[in-house]
């Protein structure tokens, strides 16, 4: 952690699979109370902490089922602190800010709502959800946050 002005204040975590540490950490997301959230990537999860490093909980193990990953890559919260994950196998999954499974969407592919190797993903001010489609070269926007395709925008 660092000032804005990028002067040192404190780290936490450590190499391993238990609680608070980290198998390549990869993304990491900041909800409106600054409870700090870790996508655990080598270890398939997503941990949370409070916005002094302390460990809150943990959720999330390797497969394609409701609540687990594989290789997640990107996370974001909404105003509503709506937890969004994107992994490897082109699924937005949302979850409480408990880590209770909500709705999931989306599979690998490169049609609309599907992703080839997305890497993020942000929840814009308007509530749409917000897709770095990496392999496809484009943005997929999903409206209101409910897995509806409203704009795909491709690169050159």
């Amino acid at each position: 952690k660092f000032t804005p002005n990028g002067t040192f204040l404190m780290k936490w975590g450590s190499e391993g699979d238990k609680a608070g540490q980290f198998n390549v950490p990869y993304s990491i997301e900041i909800d409106p109370s600054d409870n700090i959230y870790v996508v655990d990537r080598g270890n398939d999860r997503i941990q949370k902490f409070t916005k002094d490093g302390n460990f809150t909980l943990e959720w999330g193990s390797r497969g394609d089922k409701d609540g687990e990953f594989e290789s997640p890559s990107g996370i974001a919260v909404d105003s509503s602190d709506n937890v969004y994950v994107i992994d490897d196998t082109g699924r937005i999954q949302k979850f409480t800010d408990e880590g209770k499974f909500i709705v999931s969407w989306g599979s690998d592919g490169n049609g609309d709502g599907e992703f080839s190797k997305p890497e993020g993903l942000d929840v814009g001010p308007d509530g749409n959800v917000y897709i770095a489609d990496t392999a496809n070269k484009r943005i997929q926007v999903f409206g209101l946050s409910n897995g509806t395709v409203t704009t795909s925008v491709y690169g050159q």
